[in-house]
Protein backbone atom coordinates (compact mmCIF):
# COMPACT_ATOMS: atom_id res chain seq x y z
CA UNK A 1 0.00 0.00 0.00
CA UNK A 2 1.18 3.62 -0.93
CA UNK A 3 -0.10 7.36 -0.01
CA UNK A 4 -3.44 7.85 1.97
CA UNK A 5 -3.81 3.81 1.36
CA UNK A 6 -3.79 3.52 -1.96
CA UNK A 7 -1.91 1.38 -3.72
CA UNK A 8 0.24 3.03 -6.10
CA UNK A 9 1.30 -0.47 -8.08
CA UNK A 10 -2.60 -0.17 -10.28
CA UNK A 11 -2.06 -0.35 -13.72
CA UNK A 12 -4.40 2.03 -15.87
CA UNK A 13 -4.18 2.90 -20.19
CA UNK A 14 -4.84 7.01 -20.69
CA UNK A 15 -7.71 6.22 -23.20
CA UNK A 16 -10.50 8.50 -24.16
CA UNK A 17 -13.25 7.45 -21.67
CA UNK A 18 -17.19 7.13 -22.50
CA UNK A 19 -18.79 10.25 -21.77
CA UNK A 20 -21.71 10.23 -19.27
CA UNK A 21 -24.27 10.99 -21.96
CA UNK A 22 -23.68 7.30 -23.28
CA UNK A 23 -23.41 5.80 -20.12
CA UNK A 24 -27.13 7.12 -19.22
CA UNK A 25 -28.39 6.71 -22.91
CA UNK A 26 -30.16 3.08 -21.97
CA UNK A 27 -31.88 4.41 -18.85
CA UNK A 28 -35.34 4.56 -18.92
CA UNK A 29 -36.44 8.62 -19.43
CA UNK A 30 -39.03 10.09 -17.01
CA UNK A 31 -41.06 13.07 -17.95
CA UNK A 32 -40.70 15.89 -15.78
CA UNK A 33 -43.59 17.41 -16.99
CA UNK A 34 -46.92 16.62 -18.85
CA UNK A 35 -49.41 19.38 -19.26
CA UNK A 36 -52.65 19.11 -20.39
CA UNK A 37 -53.26 20.48 -24.05
CA UNK A 38 -56.20 22.86 -22.91
CA UNK A 39 -53.78 24.45 -19.81
CA UNK A 40 -51.11 24.23 -22.23
CA UNK A 41 -52.63 26.35 -24.53
CA UNK A 42 -53.43 29.37 -22.17
CA UNK A 43 -50.02 29.56 -20.59
CA UNK A 44 -48.35 29.79 -24.37
CA UNK A 45 -51.10 32.88 -24.94
CA UNK A 46 -49.98 33.87 -22.06
CA UNK A 47 -46.31 34.79 -23.24
CA UNK A 48 -47.66 35.91 -26.75
CA UNK A 49 -49.84 38.66 -24.37
CA UNK A 50 -46.97 40.04 -21.80
CA UNK A 51 -44.22 40.03 -25.00
CA UNK A 52 -46.86 42.56 -26.51
CA UNK A 53 -47.78 44.59 -23.70
CA UNK A 54 -43.74 45.02 -23.17
CA UNK A 55 -43.74 45.82 -26.78
CA UNK A 56 -46.73 48.25 -26.82
CA UNK A 57 -46.64 49.96 -23.34
CA UNK A 58 -44.24 53.17 -24.59
CA UNK A 59 -45.74 54.15 -27.44
CA UNK A 60 -49.42 53.12 -27.10
CA UNK A 61 -50.14 52.61 -23.09
CA UNK A 62 -53.78 51.85 -23.49
CA UNK A 63 -53.00 49.08 -26.08
CA UNK A 64 -50.11 47.75 -24.00
CA UNK A 65 -52.53 47.61 -20.55
CA UNK A 66 -54.74 45.64 -23.09
CA UNK A 67 -52.12 43.13 -23.73
CA UNK A 68 -51.39 42.83 -20.50
CA UNK A 69 -55.34 42.33 -19.36
CA UNK A 70 -55.48 39.63 -21.89
CA UNK A 71 -52.59 37.88 -20.16
CA UNK A 72 -54.39 38.31 -16.72
CA UNK A 73 -57.38 36.77 -17.80
CA UNK A 74 -55.83 33.85 -19.90
CA UNK A 75 -53.70 33.36 -16.48
CA UNK A 76 -57.37 33.32 -14.50
CA UNK A 77 -58.80 30.90 -17.16
CA UNK A 78 -56.04 28.47 -16.39
CA UNK A 79 -56.61 28.76 -12.64
CA UNK A 80 -60.07 28.21 -13.23
CA UNK A 81 -59.28 24.97 -15.09
CA UNK A 82 -56.94 23.38 -12.45
CA UNK A 83 -59.93 24.34 -10.01
CA UNK A 84 -62.03 22.06 -12.40
CA UNK A 85 -64.35 25.02 -12.92
CA UNK A 86 -65.42 25.37 -17.10
CA UNK A 87 -63.77 27.86 -19.20
CA UNK A 88 -64.35 28.39 -22.74
CA UNK A 89 -62.84 25.27 -25.03
CA UNK A 90 -60.84 24.76 -27.28
CA UNK A 91 -60.43 25.98 -30.21
CA UNK A 92 -59.29 29.48 -28.48
CA UNK A 93 -59.76 32.65 -30.03
CA UNK A 94 -56.39 34.90 -30.19
CA UNK A 95 -58.28 37.26 -27.86
CA UNK A 96 -60.51 37.20 -25.58
CA UNK A 97 -63.82 39.25 -26.16
CA UNK A 98 -64.71 42.71 -23.85
CA UNK A 99 -67.32 40.45 -22.15
CA UNK A 100 -65.61 37.56 -21.35
CA UNK A 101 -62.09 39.32 -20.86
CA UNK A 102 -63.95 41.36 -17.80
CA UNK A 103 -65.62 38.19 -16.50
CA UNK A 104 -62.09 36.43 -16.50
CA UNK A 105 -60.74 39.75 -14.46
CA UNK A 106 -63.22 39.32 -12.33
CA UNK A 107 -61.19 35.88 -11.11
CA UNK A 108 -58.99 37.57 -9.31
CA UNK A 109 -61.31 39.28 -6.69
CA UNK A 110 -62.08 36.12 -5.34
CA UNK A 111 -60.70 35.69 -1.46
CA UNK A 112 -59.61 31.82 -2.36
CA UNK A 113 -56.65 32.92 -4.95
CA UNK A 114 -53.03 32.13 -2.89
CA UNK A 115 -50.88 35.05 -1.09
CA UNK A 116 -48.26 34.97 -4.07
CA UNK A 117 -51.34 35.77 -6.98
CA UNK A 118 -52.65 38.27 -4.40
CA UNK A 119 -49.72 40.17 -3.86
CA UNK A 120 -48.66 39.70 -7.61
CA UNK A 121 -51.25 41.26 -8.55
CA UNK A 122 -51.10 43.93 -5.87
CA UNK A 123 -47.79 45.06 -7.14
CA UNK A 124 -49.15 44.67 -10.50
CA UNK A 125 -51.61 47.49 -9.95
CA UNK A 126 -49.46 49.73 -8.40
CA UNK A 127 -47.27 49.39 -11.60
CA UNK A 128 -49.94 50.54 -13.83
CA UNK A 129 -50.92 53.62 -11.31
CA UNK A 130 -47.73 54.83 -11.78
CA UNK A 131 -47.72 54.83 -15.73
CA UNK A 132 -51.36 56.16 -15.82
CA UNK A 133 -50.20 59.06 -13.38
CA UNK A 134 -46.77 60.19 -15.06
CA UNK A 135 -47.02 58.90 -18.45
CA UNK A 136 -44.63 57.83 -21.02
CA UNK A 137 -42.11 60.76 -22.53
CA UNK A 138 -42.44 60.69 -25.74
CA UNK A 139 -41.17 63.95 -27.38
CA UNK A 140 -37.94 63.09 -27.13
CA UNK A 141 -34.63 64.62 -29.17
CA UNK A 142 -31.37 63.83 -28.89
CA UNK A 143 -29.11 64.83 -27.60
CA UNK A 144 -30.59 64.53 -24.28
CA UNK A 145 -30.54 67.38 -21.91
CA UNK A 146 -30.34 66.00 -18.24
CA UNK A 147 -33.73 66.83 -17.74
CA UNK A 148 -34.86 64.65 -20.26
CA UNK A 149 -32.29 62.06 -19.28
CA UNK A 150 -33.93 61.54 -15.98
CA UNK A 151 -37.51 61.51 -17.55
CA UNK A 152 -36.76 58.66 -20.02
CA UNK A 153 -34.55 56.56 -17.00
CA UNK A 154 -38.16 57.39 -14.93
CA UNK A 155 -39.93 55.79 -17.58
CA UNK A 156 -37.94 53.00 -18.32
CA UNK A 157 -37.98 52.40 -14.72
CA UNK A 158 -42.00 52.01 -14.53
CA UNK A 159 -42.02 50.02 -17.63
CA UNK A 160 -39.75 47.41 -16.33
CA UNK A 161 -41.73 47.73 -12.88
CA UNK A 162 -45.24 46.55 -15.11
CA UNK A 163 -43.52 44.18 -16.96
CA UNK A 164 -42.16 42.15 -14.20
CA UNK A 165 -45.18 42.07 -12.50
CA UNK A 166 -46.75 40.41 -15.12
CA UNK A 167 -43.88 37.93 -14.94
CA UNK A 168 -44.93 37.28 -11.32
CA UNK A 169 -48.26 37.03 -11.60
CA UNK A 170 -47.06 34.50 -14.20
CA UNK A 171 -44.75 32.58 -12.21
CA UNK A 172 -47.67 32.67 -9.16
CA UNK A 173 -49.70 30.40 -11.13
CA UNK A 174 -47.33 28.58 -12.96
CA UNK A 175 -46.47 27.77 -8.94
CA UNK A 176 -50.10 25.91 -8.86
CA UNK A 177 -49.66 24.50 -12.40
CA UNK A 178 -45.93 22.86 -10.81
CA UNK A 179 -47.46 21.38 -7.92
CA UNK A 180 -50.31 19.13 -9.85
CA UNK A 181 -47.84 18.54 -13.01
CA UNK A 182 -43.92 19.16 -12.39
CA UNK A 183 -42.19 16.46 -11.15
CA UNK A 184 -38.48 17.62 -10.52
CA UNK A 185 -36.32 19.66 -7.61
CA UNK A 186 -33.69 20.97 -7.40
CA UNK A 187 -30.64 18.75 -7.19
CA UNK A 188 -31.77 15.88 -9.07
CA UNK A 189 -29.95 14.89 -12.20
CA UNK A 190 -31.38 15.42 -16.16
CA UNK A 191 -30.92 15.08 -19.79
CA UNK A 192 -31.78 17.81 -22.35
CA UNK A 193 -33.10 17.62 -25.72
CA UNK A 194 -29.35 17.69 -27.13
CA UNK A 195 -28.47 14.65 -25.13
CA UNK A 196 -26.35 16.84 -22.84
CA UNK A 197 -26.49 16.07 -18.97
CA UNK A 198 -26.95 18.52 -16.26
CA UNK A 199 -28.20 19.04 -13.07
CA UNK A 200 -31.42 21.58 -11.26
CA UNK A 201 -30.24 24.50 -9.74
CA UNK A 202 -33.82 25.34 -9.13
CA UNK A 203 -37.40 25.17 -9.98
CA UNK A 204 -39.62 28.13 -9.82
CA UNK A 205 -43.44 27.40 -11.74
CA UNK A 206 -42.66 26.13 -15.03
CA UNK A 207 -38.90 27.41 -15.51
CA UNK A 208 -36.12 25.14 -14.00
CA UNK A 209 -32.38 26.51 -13.95
CA UNK A 210 -30.00 23.81 -15.60
CA UNK A 211 -26.30 23.48 -14.59
CA UNK A 212 -24.76 21.70 -18.04
CA UNK A 213 -21.32 21.36 -16.83
CA UNK A 214 -19.90 20.66 -20.33
CA UNK A 215 -21.66 23.56 -21.79
CA UNK A 216 -19.86 26.79 -22.48
CA UNK A 217 -19.42 29.18 -19.42
CA UNK A 218 -21.83 31.63 -21.32
CA UNK A 219 -24.57 28.52 -21.48
CA UNK A 220 -23.03 27.19 -17.77
CA UNK A 221 -26.76 27.91 -16.70
CA UNK A 222 -29.68 28.45 -18.50
CA UNK A 223 -33.76 28.98 -17.70
CA UNK A 224 -35.64 26.04 -19.40
CA UNK A 225 -39.68 26.05 -20.12
CA UNK A 226 -40.84 22.90 -18.28
CA UNK A 227 -44.15 23.03 -20.72
CA UNK A 228 -41.79 23.52 -23.93
CA UNK A 229 -38.16 22.07 -23.64
CA UNK A 230 -37.75 18.19 -23.75
CA UNK A 231 -36.43 16.74 -20.67
CA UNK A 232 -35.92 14.10 -18.99
CA UNK A 233 -35.57 12.97 -14.95
CA UNK A 234 -32.42 10.49 -14.80
CA UNK A 235 -30.01 8.67 -12.14
CA UNK A 236 -27.10 10.18 -10.90
CA UNK A 237 -24.55 9.56 -13.82
CA UNK A 238 -21.81 6.97 -12.75
CA UNK A 239 -19.13 9.67 -13.10
CA UNK A 240 -20.61 13.06 -12.80
CA UNK A 241 -19.08 16.27 -13.47
CA UNK A 242 -18.50 18.49 -10.81
CA UNK A 243 -22.24 19.92 -10.45
CA UNK A 244 -20.91 22.83 -7.97
CA UNK A 245 -21.39 25.79 -10.65
CA UNK A 246 -19.18 28.55 -8.54
CA UNK A 247 -16.50 25.55 -9.60
CA UNK A 248 -16.49 27.11 -13.41
CA UNK A 249 -16.76 30.93 -12.40
CA UNK A 250 -13.78 30.83 -10.42
CA UNK A 251 -11.71 28.71 -12.89
CA UNK A 252 -13.23 31.48 -15.65
CA UNK A 253 -12.42 34.06 -12.77
CA UNK A 254 -8.48 32.56 -12.72
CA UNK A 255 -8.61 32.54 -16.38
CA UNK A 256 -9.48 35.99 -16.96
CA UNK A 257 -6.87 37.28 -14.42
CA UNK A 258 -4.08 35.70 -15.82
CA UNK A 259 -5.30 37.26 -19.40
CA UNK A 260 -5.72 40.57 -17.10
CA UNK A 261 -1.87 40.03 -16.55
CA UNK A 262 -1.36 39.35 -20.69
CA UNK A 263 -3.11 42.63 -21.36
CA UNK A 264 -0.91 44.68 -18.26
CA UNK A 265 2.19 42.86 -20.43
CA UNK A 266 1.07 43.98 -23.75
CA UNK A 267 -0.62 47.10 -22.99
CA UNK A 268 1.54 48.77 -25.46
CA UNK A 269 0.60 46.88 -28.33
CA UNK A 270 -3.33 46.11 -27.29
CA UNK A 271 -3.68 49.03 -25.49
CA UNK A 272 -4.45 50.12 -22.19
CA UNK A 273 -8.14 49.96 -22.93
CA UNK A 274 -7.87 46.34 -23.57
CA UNK A 275 -7.13 46.29 -19.70
CA UNK A 276 -10.01 48.06 -18.10
CA UNK A 277 -12.13 45.84 -20.13
CA UNK A 278 -10.13 42.13 -19.25
CA UNK A 279 -10.36 43.82 -15.40
CA UNK A 280 -14.23 44.40 -15.60
CA UNK A 281 -14.68 40.57 -16.88
CA UNK A 282 -12.34 39.14 -13.96
CA UNK A 283 -14.17 41.13 -11.16
CA UNK A 284 -17.36 39.64 -12.87
CA UNK A 285 -16.72 36.26 -12.76
CA UNK A 286 -15.45 35.84 -9.68
CA UNK A 287 -19.00 37.81 -8.30
CA UNK A 288 -20.78 35.57 -10.30
CA UNK A 289 -19.32 32.42 -8.32
CA UNK A 290 -20.52 34.04 -5.31
CA UNK A 291 -24.01 34.35 -6.60
CA UNK A 292 -24.59 31.01 -8.26
CA UNK A 293 -23.15 29.16 -5.13
CA UNK A 294 -24.79 31.11 -2.34
CA UNK A 295 -28.01 32.76 -3.48
CA UNK A 296 -28.84 31.14 -7.11
CA UNK A 297 -32.65 32.56 -6.79
CA UNK A 298 -32.43 36.22 -7.58
CA UNK A 299 -33.14 39.23 -10.09
CA UNK A 300 -30.33 41.13 -10.21
CA UNK A 301 -27.83 38.62 -12.55
CA UNK A 302 -27.42 38.65 -16.01
CA UNK A 303 -25.82 35.25 -16.57
CA UNK A 304 -24.47 35.49 -20.28
CA UNK A 305 -23.14 39.31 -20.25
CA UNK A 306 -20.15 40.78 -17.34
CA UNK A 307 -22.08 44.00 -15.62
CA UNK A 308 -20.59 45.87 -12.44
CA UNK A 309 -24.14 45.18 -10.59
CA UNK A 310 -22.73 42.34 -9.77
CA UNK A 311 -20.38 43.33 -7.92
CA UNK A 312 -22.10 46.28 -6.95
CA UNK A 313 -24.97 43.93 -5.08
CA UNK A 314 -22.69 41.55 -3.03
CA UNK A 315 -22.31 44.76 -0.88
CA UNK A 316 -24.73 43.16 2.56
CA UNK A 317 -25.44 40.03 0.84
CA UNK A 318 -21.74 38.21 0.73
CA UNK A 319 -19.07 38.53 3.61
CA UNK A 320 -16.94 41.53 3.82
CA UNK A 321 -14.11 39.40 2.61
CA UNK A 322 -15.46 38.88 -0.31
CA UNK A 323 -17.47 42.12 -1.49
CA UNK A 324 -15.52 44.92 0.19
CA UNK A 325 -12.60 43.96 -1.98
CA UNK A 326 -14.50 43.46 -5.16
CA UNK A 327 -16.21 46.75 -4.42
CA UNK A 328 -12.99 48.35 -3.98
CA UNK A 329 -11.68 47.05 -7.38
CA UNK A 330 -14.21 48.08 -8.98
CA UNK A 331 -14.04 51.82 -7.71
CA UNK A 332 -10.49 51.44 -9.45
CA UNK A 333 -12.22 50.16 -12.50
CA UNK A 334 -14.20 53.04 -12.74
CA UNK A 335 -11.56 55.62 -11.96
CA UNK A 336 -9.15 54.13 -14.91
CA UNK A 337 -11.95 53.78 -17.29
CA UNK A 338 -12.38 57.59 -17.47
CA UNK A 339 -8.94 58.24 -16.94
CA UNK A 340 -8.26 56.13 -20.00
CA UNK A 341 -11.42 58.14 -21.75
CA UNK A 342 -9.72 61.22 -20.53
CA UNK A 343 -6.76 60.39 -22.30
CA UNK A 344 -7.46 60.33 -25.68
CA UNK A 345 -6.10 60.10 -28.39
CA UNK A 346 -2.69 59.42 -26.33
CA UNK A 347 -2.68 56.34 -24.48
CA UNK A 348 -2.62 56.38 -20.49
CA UNK A 349 0.56 56.82 -18.62
CA UNK A 350 1.69 56.17 -14.98
CA UNK A 351 -1.46 53.43 -14.49
CA UNK A 352 0.75 49.96 -13.51
CA UNK A 353 1.41 50.54 -10.23
CA UNK A 354 -2.37 51.31 -9.12
CA UNK A 355 -3.45 48.01 -11.30
CA UNK A 356 -1.01 45.75 -9.87
CA UNK A 357 -1.81 46.68 -6.52
CA UNK A 358 -5.68 46.40 -7.26
CA UNK A 359 -5.13 42.87 -8.85
CA UNK A 360 -3.39 42.02 -5.10
CA UNK A 361 -6.38 42.69 -3.36
CA UNK A 362 -8.30 40.98 -6.04
CA UNK A 363 -6.59 38.23 -5.49
CA UNK A 364 -7.06 37.98 -1.75
CA UNK A 365 -10.85 38.14 -2.55
CA UNK A 366 -10.80 35.27 -4.74
CA UNK A 367 -8.55 33.31 -2.13
CA UNK A 368 -11.56 33.95 0.32
CA UNK A 369 -13.99 32.67 -1.89
CA UNK A 370 -12.23 29.71 -2.89
CA UNK A 371 -12.16 28.66 0.47
CA UNK A 372 -15.99 29.42 0.66
CA UNK A 373 -16.66 27.53 -2.25
CA UNK A 374 -14.26 24.63 -1.77
CA UNK A 375 -16.65 22.44 0.50
CA UNK A 376 -19.45 22.85 -1.90
CA UNK A 377 -17.42 20.93 -4.65
CA UNK A 378 -17.88 16.93 -4.80
CA UNK A 379 -14.64 15.79 -5.61
CA UNK A 380 -12.79 13.14 -3.94
CA UNK A 381 -9.91 11.44 -3.26
CA UNK A 382 -10.18 8.12 -5.32
CA UNK A 383 -12.23 10.23 -8.34
CA UNK A 384 -10.41 10.03 -11.85
CA UNK A 385 -10.12 13.28 -13.26
CA UNK A 386 -8.98 14.90 -17.22
CA UNK A 387 -7.18 18.16 -16.29
CA UNK A 388 -6.96 20.60 -18.78
CA UNK A 389 -5.44 22.06 -20.85
CA UNK A 390 -3.31 18.79 -22.23
CA UNK A 391 -2.54 17.92 -19.35
CA UNK A 392 -4.15 14.80 -19.17
CA UNK A 393 -5.89 12.31 -17.05
CA UNK A 394 -5.02 10.53 -13.55
CA UNK A 395 -6.41 10.05 -10.15
CA UNK A 396 -7.07 12.10 -7.01
CA UNK A 397 -4.66 10.57 -4.23
CA UNK A 398 -5.43 13.55 -1.95
CA UNK A 399 -7.68 16.43 -1.37
CA UNK A 400 -7.12 19.26 1.23
CA UNK A 401 -9.52 22.25 0.61
CA UNK A 402 -8.91 23.38 -2.26
CA UNK A 403 -5.57 21.46 -2.84
CA UNK A 404 -5.44 18.58 -5.40
CA UNK A 405 -2.79 15.46 -5.41
CA UNK A 406 -3.29 13.62 -9.14
CA UNK A 407 -1.48 10.76 -10.03
CA UNK A 408 -0.84 10.61 -13.82
CA UNK A 409 0.76 6.83 -13.48
CA UNK A 410 4.06 7.32 -16.01
CA UNK A 411 3.07 10.88 -16.67
CA UNK A 412 3.65 11.51 -12.97
CA UNK A 413 2.39 13.37 -10.04
CA UNK A 414 0.30 16.70 -10.59
CA UNK A 415 0.03 19.21 -7.66
CA UNK A 416 -2.86 21.50 -8.79
CA UNK A 417 -5.94 23.43 -7.04
CA UNK A 418 -9.67 22.96 -7.54
CA UNK A 419 -9.75 26.13 -9.46
CA UNK A 420 -7.01 26.03 -11.30
CA UNK A 421 -6.23 24.55 -13.77
CA UNK A 422 -9.40 23.32 -14.91
CA UNK A 423 -10.02 19.43 -13.47
CA UNK A 424 -13.49 17.53 -14.48
CA UNK A 425 -14.35 14.33 -13.40
CA UNK A 426 -14.25 11.15 -15.85
CA UNK A 427 -14.75 7.75 -16.17
CA UNK A 428 -12.38 5.66 -14.92
CA UNK A 429 -9.38 4.51 -17.34
CA UNK A 430 -10.57 0.41 -18.80
CA UNK A 431 -7.76 -1.74 -20.12
CA UNK A 432 -5.13 -1.50 -17.82
CA UNK A 433 -1.88 -2.19 -19.87
CA UNK A 434 0.88 -0.14 -17.89
CA UNK A 435 2.23 -0.88 -13.86
CA UNK A 436 3.32 1.90 -11.84
CA UNK A 437 5.90 0.70 -9.09
CA UNK A 438 9.37 2.74 -9.64
CA UNK A 439 11.18 4.19 -7.14
CA UNK A 440 10.90 7.73 -8.85
CA UNK A 441 7.13 7.35 -8.95
CA UNK A 442 6.69 6.47 -4.96
CA UNK A 443 8.98 9.17 -3.99
CA UNK A 444 7.03 11.71 -6.29
CA UNK A 445 3.49 10.70 -4.64
CA UNK A 446 4.78 10.46 -1.46
CA UNK A 447 6.53 13.83 -1.06
CA UNK A 448 3.46 15.35 -3.04
CA UNK A 449 1.40 14.37 -0.31
CA UNK A 450 3.65 15.65 2.48
CA UNK A 451 4.76 19.15 1.47
CA UNK A 452 5.59 19.61 5.25
CA UNK A 453 8.64 17.06 4.54
CA UNK A 454 10.04 19.17 1.57
CA UNK A 455 9.91 22.65 2.98
CA UNK A 456 10.30 24.66 0.14
CA UNK A 457 12.08 22.71 -2.07
CA UNK A 458 10.27 21.16 -5.60
CA UNK A 459 10.33 18.07 -6.21
CA UNK A 460 12.59 16.68 -9.14
CA UNK A 461 10.49 14.63 -12.27
CA UNK A 462 13.23 12.51 -12.87
CA UNK A 463 14.47 11.14 -8.89
CA UNK A 464 10.74 11.87 -7.26
CA UNK A 465 12.66 13.96 -4.57
CA UNK A 466 12.80 17.41 -3.36
CA UNK A 467 15.84 18.20 -4.87
CA UNK A 468 14.70 21.33 -6.38
CA UNK A 469 14.98 24.43 -4.61
CA UNK A 470 12.49 27.58 -5.14
CA UNK A 471 13.53 28.39 -8.51
CA UNK A 472 12.10 25.50 -10.78
CA UNK A 473 14.53 25.60 -13.77
CA UNK A 474 17.63 25.02 -11.87
CA UNK A 475 19.11 21.28 -11.83
CA UNK A 476 18.23 18.85 -9.18
CA UNK A 477 20.35 18.96 -6.56
CA UNK A 478 20.49 14.88 -6.00
CA UNK A 479 20.30 13.87 -9.65
CA UNK A 480 21.48 16.49 -11.70
CA UNK A 481 18.27 16.67 -14.00
CA UNK A 482 16.52 20.05 -15.18
CA UNK A 483 13.48 19.71 -16.45
CA UNK A 484 12.91 21.20 -19.87
CA UNK A 485 9.14 22.78 -19.14
CA UNK A 486 7.67 20.30 -21.62
CA UNK A 487 5.25 17.24 -20.82
CA UNK A 488 6.45 14.17 -18.72
CA UNK A 489 6.43 11.49 -21.14
CA UNK A 490 9.24 9.10 -19.82
CA UNK A 491 10.29 8.26 -23.33
CA UNK A 492 10.30 11.97 -24.97
CA UNK A 493 14.33 13.33 -25.75
CA UNK A 494 15.20 15.99 -23.81
CA UNK A 495 16.99 19.02 -25.68
CA UNK A 496 18.85 20.24 -22.51
CA UNK A 497 20.66 16.63 -21.70
CA UNK A 498 21.57 15.94 -25.35
CA UNK A 499 18.45 13.74 -26.41
CA UNK A 500 18.54 11.87 -22.82
CA UNK A 501 15.45 10.28 -21.72
CA UNK A 502 13.38 10.69 -19.05
CA UNK A 503 13.15 7.12 -18.37
CA UNK A 504 16.92 6.59 -19.01
CA UNK A 505 17.67 8.95 -16.10
CA UNK A 506 15.89 7.81 -14.17
CA UNK A 507 17.19 4.34 -14.64
CA UNK A 508 20.80 6.18 -14.60
CA UNK A 509 20.02 7.79 -10.85
CA UNK A 510 18.89 3.90 -9.78
CA UNK A 511 22.21 2.62 -10.98
CA UNK A 512 25.21 5.79 -10.61
CA UNK A 513 23.47 8.26 -7.87
CA UNK A 514 22.91 10.58 -11.05
CA UNK A 515 20.68 11.56 -14.03
CA UNK A 516 22.44 13.44 -15.58
CA UNK A 517 25.86 15.50 -14.94
CA UNK A 518 24.83 19.59 -14.81
CA UNK A 519 26.85 22.09 -16.70
CA UNK A 520 29.37 24.01 -15.32
CA UNK A 521 26.92 27.57 -14.98
CA UNK A 522 25.31 25.06 -12.24
CA UNK A 523 27.36 26.94 -9.49
CA UNK A 524 28.41 23.93 -8.02
CA UNK A 525 32.40 23.05 -8.09
CA UNK A 526 31.99 20.26 -5.77
CA UNK A 527 29.46 18.49 -7.86
CA UNK A 528 31.39 15.41 -8.04
CA UNK A 529 33.30 15.64 -4.46
CA UNK A 530 33.37 12.37 -3.15
CA UNK A 531 32.66 14.06 0.31
CA UNK A 532 29.59 15.55 -1.56
CA UNK A 533 28.82 12.69 -2.89
CA UNK A 534 28.93 10.64 0.40
CA UNK A 535 26.70 13.29 1.98
CA UNK A 536 24.23 13.00 -0.54
CA UNK A 537 23.97 9.33 -0.46
CA UNK A 538 23.28 9.81 3.29
CA UNK A 539 20.58 12.16 2.47
CA UNK A 540 18.47 10.80 -0.19
CA UNK A 541 19.04 7.59 2.06
CA UNK A 542 17.44 9.51 4.52
CA UNK A 543 14.74 10.92 2.27
CA UNK A 544 13.81 7.18 1.48
CA UNK A 545 13.37 6.47 4.72
CA UNK A 546 10.74 8.64 5.28
CA UNK A 547 8.85 6.85 1.60
CA UNK A 548 8.80 3.55 3.05
CA UNK A 549 7.81 4.15 6.28
CA UNK A 550 4.75 6.74 7.21
CA UNK A 551 5.37 6.25 10.61
CA UNK A 552 9.38 7.72 10.51
CA UNK A 553 7.90 11.12 9.67
CA UNK A 554 8.93 13.11 13.17
CA UNK A 555 10.36 16.04 13.96
CA UNK A 556 13.87 15.18 15.05
CA UNK A 557 14.02 13.25 11.76
CA UNK A 558 13.23 16.06 9.71
CA UNK A 559 15.37 18.42 11.57
CA UNK A 560 18.06 15.37 10.58
CA UNK A 561 17.28 15.91 7.16
CA UNK A 562 17.44 19.37 7.31
CA UNK A 563 21.08 19.48 8.58
CA UNK A 564 22.09 17.07 5.98
CA UNK A 565 20.68 19.69 3.32
CA UNK A 566 22.78 22.30 4.67
CA UNK A 567 25.87 20.26 5.37
CA UNK A 568 25.14 18.73 1.40
CA UNK A 569 24.16 22.59 -0.38
CA UNK A 570 27.74 23.47 1.83
CA UNK A 571 30.36 20.85 0.07
CA UNK A 572 28.41 21.74 -3.38
CA UNK A 573 29.82 25.65 -3.02
CA UNK A 574 32.72 24.89 -1.39
CA UNK A 575 36.08 23.98 -3.84
CA UNK A 576 36.21 20.06 -4.63
CA UNK A 577 38.30 17.67 -2.89
CA UNK A 578 40.92 15.09 -4.69
CA UNK A 579 40.16 11.74 -3.40
CA UNK A 580 43.72 12.09 -1.26
CA UNK A 581 42.01 14.99 0.34
CA UNK A 582 39.20 12.60 1.98
CA UNK A 583 39.16 11.59 5.29
CA UNK A 584 39.53 7.74 6.08
CA UNK A 585 36.34 7.97 7.94
CA UNK A 586 33.45 10.06 8.21
CA UNK A 587 32.73 11.07 11.62
CA UNK A 588 28.91 11.75 11.04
Amino acid sequence: MGVNGYDTTYTMKMSNPPDDRRENQSQEPTPVCVLPEELKARLEKTDGHINAAGRKLWYETDRGFWSGDQAKARLAEAWLWLRGEPVQPLPLERYLKKDVLQQRLQVWSRPEVTESIAAALTELATAEQAIRAEPFPTNLFTPLSDEHRKLLYAGIDRQNHYKKALHELQLAVEDVVAERYVNLHPGEWVRLHDRSIGRVLTVRGLIARIIVPTATLEDLVKGYSLRIARIERIERPRTPPISAPGYYWLVQAHDNLCETQRSIENAGLLGVGNVSNMLLETLDAAAKAWWITFAPVNDCVYWRDPSERHIRKLQGRAPPSIADPLNDCLHFYSEFSMACVRALPKQLTGWEPGITAILHQFEQALAALEALVAPEIDLYEGDWVAVSPNVGQGRIVQRQGAKLVIDRGQQGILEATLFHPFVQRIPAPVDAAIAVSQPWHRRWLWFACHPEARGTRQICSCCGLPGIRENREEPCRLCGWRHDGGDFDPERLSAIHDDLTLALGRRRFEALGYAALPNVEAGWPAWRDPLALVRKRRLIAALDVLVNDDTAEDSERLDRIETLWIEYEALLGSAPRSEEEMPDHDRR
